[in-house]
């Protein structure tokens, strides 16, 4: 794929607890064995909200709202593409947390930010700060309303 193609793709922050563990929850792929917020490519035409929706319901079985926006991160893949990430901050209202698509998720786990930080020095955070920063923003109390994006919202 060419540098000057951009991907776009958005995630969600989910804060959540299950079984007595409170934290984050983040899907560990198949297409490269590493852990990352929730997420994915955008189909041709569908806005971010829609596409959020379907990628959290995807990977990890819950329904989510989509409550606020974090910010953009740019960043480059492990696999040389240029990707410009949407990240929201999302809420659970139904579903259960489960791998709805085990060809695709290889697991998932809610984790304690020093848990991502850890992942993220051992190198098993897919596309590093830009699946950190946004859950370290959030706990800084970073957020802004969903009118901010309208346009892709």
């Amino acid at each position: 794929m060419s540098k000057d193609y951009i991907k776009t793709t958005a995630s969600v922050v989910l804060q959540y607890s299950c079984s007595g563990k409170e934290g984050f929850v983040y899907v560990k792929t198949a297409k490269d064995d590493k852990w990352g917020l929730p997420a994915g490519k955008l189909n041709l035409f569908e806005n971010d909200h829609d596409g959020i929706i379907r990628e959290v319901w995807e990977e990890t079985g819950l329904d989510i709202v989509v409550t606020d926006f974090l910010g953009i991160w740019d960043f480059e893949s492990d696999r040389g593409s240029a990707v410009s990430n949407r990240v929201y901050l999302g809420k659970a209202v139904g579903g259960e947390l489960k791998i709805s698509r085990p060809e695709e998720i290889l697991d998932l786990s809610v984790l304690s930010v020093g848990d991502i930080r850890t992942l993220y020095k051992s190198g098993d955070i897919r596309s590093g700060k830009a699946n950190l920063r946004p859950v370290e923003r959030y706990l800084a109390g970073e957020k802004y309303p969903l009118s901010i994006v309208s346009s892709v919202f």
